[in-house]
């Protein structure tokens, strides 16, 4: 779960900081950032999983409209901050076999992650993406840490990564450097396997070479990977003669980040058939829903019709048709008549859309989702985002499974019935606005509490004026 996100220098977001809760509802007027600010998580988690390049080509605008502006010229720097809490258990090899020793790092607690991202000039005159700066580090105090202890940093100007070891019984540091590709971040790269290394620490590595050796089956491992890390291992044992730093819990990082969603729905695309053929991941527009639902097991698709049925009045439920080379959905009504995906109504589609991306595997780390309330009636809005808060927090965090953890919820809003449903929960609000710093409009976010001081208004909305605006809500909807 991501407690805090930092950036600065992506679109409207310039030294933007936000506190998050495990379900944060963003608030404010058309133009105020909140959906530049699910662009930037959405990259930060695309950076986890692939290339710079590739991650900004599938943002929304060119790569140099991401850059905030300034004068008419695009930036050339961003910078993202994240403070991930990890709450998963040791990783395993195989179910039956704990690998990690008492005296290795846990993957459980609160990191702290750190990009510098640059457009650089060429000398041919065109640009590249470069990562200027990355590190990780660990910021949980209770796990014996000051916050300052890194666990790698690297700058592509050196073209390497340094990873350091915190020695527990006199704090003295162990270093060591690679090669590294500039193209990636240390996250992406692990993922896509531009890094050659596996998702464990060496100690558990040289287990798993000696049962390789001892031709036992090792699942979930392939012998280029161990091969890879079996050179690494090698060196850095020669070296230092200890064991390299968590890979495993970077590998952790990349899937925790990596499993960020974004959906910006679009009705008449889920009007329409989807290809047999397709992604096992919801499309962020949802146009290949009927693909993804005919794909789910029975238990996940009868919950969902199931809380389809609970939500939108006199329906029965609905069936994935196959039709040809594609999917189509069909509803059934309470009276017994079937109708088409074509005919319903942009909220029962966009419903069942919501419904499912919690249901399929794996379930995302982070989903964020842009006005849900578009298409739903005020009176069934409070219903679904009860049914959405319910279903994502049922996960467990003590699962090796990714796919039964609980899902971090970001919503983003203008509705006043969004607003009026988490008005006595204020700790899920944030309220969005520009401001206008050194001469430039950006982004700020403001968390509904107590005014204690004359200046606490720049940085906290009062209950009051929570009230006042739904009161003037109240006021324009009865005109």
């Amino acid at each position: 779960m991501i407690t805090r996100f930092e950036v600065d220098g992506f679109k409207s977001l310039r030294d933007f900081a936000v506190d998050l809760e495990p379900l944060t509802v963003f608030v404010g007027p058309n133009g105020a950032g909140k959906s530049n600010l699910l662009e930037a998580i959405g990259l930060l988690g695309r950076l986890a999983s692939m290339s710079l390049e590739e991650a900004f080509k599938l943002g929304r605008g060119r790569i140099v409209d991401q850059f905030s502006r300034s004068g008419g010229e695009a930036g050339r720097t961003i910078r993202i901050a994240v403070e991930v809490l990890l709450q998963s258990p040791l990783e395993t090899l195989e179910d039956d076999e704990k690998v990690l020793e008492d005296n290795e790092r846990p993957l459980s607690g609160r990191y702290r992650y750190e990009l510098v991202i640059e457009r650089r000039v060429r000398p041919s005159g065109t640009e590249e993406l470069a990562i200027a700066d990355e590190c990780l580090r660990v910021a949980d105090a209770s796990k014996g840490s000051d916050g300052r202890e890194i666990v790698f940093q690297q700058r592509q100007e050196r073209g390497q990564i340094r990873y350091v070891l915190m020695r527990p019984e006199d704090q003295s540091q162990l270093r060591t450097e690679m090669r590294f590709p500039r193209t990636h971040s240390v996250l992406g790269a692990q993922k896509t396997g531009a890094l050659a290394l596996a998702n464990f620490s060496v100690r558990s590595t040289e287990k798993a070479v000696a049962r390789l050796e001892a031709g036992q089956k090792l699942s979930g491992v392939s012998d280029e990977d161990i091969f890879n890390v079996r050179i690494l291992s090698d060196q850095i044992t020669k070296q230092l003669g200890i064991d390299t730093p968590d890979m495993q819990l970077t590998g952790r990082l990349a899937d925790e980040l990596s499993r960020c969603r974004l959906l910006q729905l679009d009705a008449a695309r889920l009007r329409e058939p989807s290809e047999r053929i397709a992604s096992h991941e919801l499309a962020p527009d949802a146009s290949n829903l009927p693909t993804i639902l005919a794909d789910l097991p029975g238990p996940a698709l009868g919950e969902i019709r199931a809380d389809l049925v609970s939500l939108i009045p006199g329906l029965a439920g609905f069936d994935v048709v196959p039709d040809e080379d594609t999917f189509r959905i069909e509803f059934k009504l309470s009276g017994g008549e079937r109708f088409p995906a074509r005919l319903a109504s942009d909220g029962t589609l966009r419903a069942l859309a919501l419904l499912t991306a919690l249901h399929v595997e794996p379930r995302p780390s982070i989903l964020g989702i842009e006005e849900p309330e578009n298409g739903i009636y005020p009176g069934r809005l409070r219903t679904l985002l009860s049914l959405l808060r319910e279903i994502a927090t049922s996960g467990d965090e003590a699962s090796l499974d990714p796919a039964q953890r609980a899902t971090q919820l970001l919503l983003t809003s203008h509705s006043p019935v969004v607003l009026a449903a988490f008005r006595d929960s204020p700790e899920h609000l944030r309220f969005m606005d520009l401001v206008r710093r050194d001469g430039r409009l950006a982004t700020r976010a403001r968390a509904v509490g107590e005014l204690k001081a004359p200046g606490d208004g720049a940085h906290v909305v009062s209950l009051r004026e929570v009230d006042a605006l739904l009161q003037a809500a109240g006021s324009e909807a009865a005109e």
